[in-house]
């Protein structure tokens, strides 16, 4: 069977685009399961099945290789490997103009303004010239303009900050303080001045402790042009570094809200596991977020074995101050608490409660997190049977951030995966965080310096500067009793 009879029979059985998986193909015929492997073995080991059916229809036995840096390349539909390769091919710029008759073009466009306005171009026109005269900062942030202006202060600051770092600060767009930077002072820019503080220490944390392995930066041919902060290859592994300013939104498009989560379910397609990080987490969390890095890459420095501890409940204090140290979301309100301890000291905490969001289960797992750098083999599972035994369950679920992992631990336990959520959102003021219960429409009032009872809890907390930054989502585990339920 050649490549692209291969290719028809696949799609054949498997019409259905929404399950056009490898693993649904694995699952229906393992045979050309196998084949399809084998003839697309040149192509990332996390390659879907889409990707691997397009490049048997092209009949192609390699990947492609880019007409301008002759890098190879999975983009089936580009001759490129990347935007930039697209750009700088002079034949490609000749292509996409061969077809517009720019005189006529132009032409067109002068008619057009001569008749509506009388004057051929827009910057002609004497009420355009009195809007271009004034600067878009001088009448939306003028405290911004007056500090973009001072060259000494620009500078000052620039020798120890980010171009990103910067505009946080001032509440613009990084492209305008690079713009002050060179075409109004003279500073020459600095290479990744668009790379934040956070980005930057996480990756001289990531080369001081793990010297020899390859930290990639600011990848996007990875995921087809959507960028990648930080690429661990050795490990598939990826960081998103996100500023709570220009990772939030004002207005709630489907582009805007699933953006994160985008990156995420982009990752795991091609076999990458990753993690969101944030500015507040990093300022907040710093050594916790470390301990999670040094989890994904095998190099936690404590290991402890669950046999060897012994099963406690613990008080709420306890309890608390466990979350708030070692949890990147930190604690949350639990009626079961049960603590795993190795020579009395505390190492993992199990916390179980009534559903929040849900009434048809019995239990809800609330929190699992063990010490900072510490493995503590088979304690979730041990914390996991100590309740089952003690309370006899009908049902638990759980929810896992997506933002830091899918709950893998969970199945290992025993549950199952159910179902996910979509992505749930945070107010931020750009520094901080903070959860919707706080801002309720009714406790505005007293938080607002701006408060409008006519308006919206959103709409009273744009109109107060707040903006929307929107998590990944959660992956619905659960666990069901079936011996009592029959």
């Amino acid at each position: 069977m050649n490549n692209i009879e291969l290719a028809n029979k696949v799609e054949e059985l498997i019409p259905n685009k929404k399950q056009f998986k490898m693993k649904v193909l694995r699952n229906l015929h393992l045979d050309l399961y196998n084949e399809v492997l084998n003839k697309t073995g040149f192509l990332s080991e996390g390659s879907n099945l889409s990707l691997r059916i397009a490049f048997l229809k092209a009949d192609l036995n390699g990947k492609k290789v880019c007409v301008i840096c002759n890098k190879e390349h999975e983009r089936i539909d580009s001759d490129y490997c990347c935007i930039k390769c697209y750009y700088s091919d002079s034949q490609s710029m000749k292509r996409r103009t061969s077809k517009v008759d720019q005189k006529a073009k132009v032409a067109k466009q002068k008619k057009t303004m001569l008749e509506k306005y009388g004057y051929e171009t827009n910057s002609q026109r004497p009420e355009i010239k009195t809007i271009l005269s004034k600067s878009k900062l001088e009448k939306s942030n003028p405290e911004a303009l007056e500090k973009l202006l001072d060259r000494e202060w620009l500078e000052n600051e620039y020798s120890s900050k980010s171009s990103v770092e910067i505009a946080e600060e001032l509440g613009v767009y990084y492209g305008t303080v690079t713009s002050y930077l060179s075409s109004h002072h003279g500073i020459e820019i600095k290479p990744h001045s668009n790379e934040s503080s956070v980005e930057r220490k996480i990756k001289e944390f990531l080369l001081s402790e793990f010297p020899d392995i390859v930290v990639e930066s600011h990848d996007r041919n990875i995921l087809s042009g959507k960028e990648i902060d930080i690429y661990i290859p050795e490990y598939k592994f990826a960081i998103e570094v996100n500023g709570l300013y220009w990772h939030s939104v004002s207005d709630t498009k489907k582009s805007n809200t699933n953006k994160h989560l985008e990156k995420t379910l982009g990752c795991l397609e091609k076999g990458i596991s990753v993690i969101h990080i944030t500015q507040e987490k990093w300022e907040t969390k710093q050594e916790l977020v470390k301990s999670m890095i040094r989890n994904h890459l095998g190099a936690t420095p404590n290991r402890v074995f669950a046999r060897k501890c012994e099963v406690r409940p613990i008080t709420p204090s306890e309890y608390r101050i466990f979350c708030n140290n070692n949890h990147i979301n930190g604690t949350a309100v639990a009626s079961i608490k049960l603590g795993l301890f190795y020579k009395d000291e505390l190492v993992q905490v199990m916390s179980f409660s009534k559903p929040r969001y849900n009434r048809h289960y019995e239990y809800e797992l609330i929190r699992l997190c063990s010490a900072k750098n510490t493995s503590v083999v088979g304690g979730a599972s041990r914390l996991f049977n100590h309740f089952l035994s003690l309370y006899t369950p009908k049902s638990i679920l759980c929810y896992a951030d997506r933002q830091y992992g899918e709950g893998n631990v969970y199945g290992k336990i025993g549950m199952t995966l159910k179902d996910t959520t979509p992505p749930g959102y945070r107010w931020t003021d750009g520094n901080s965080t903070f959860s919707r219960i706080e801002f309720q429409k009714h406790k505005l009032q007293a938080k607002l310096k701006n408060f409008d009872s006519n308006l919206s809890e959103r709409e009273n907390m744009l109109n107060n500067g707040y903006r929307m930054y929107f998590d990944c989502g959660n992956i619905v585990w659960e666990w069901t009793n079936t011996e009592k339920l029959t």
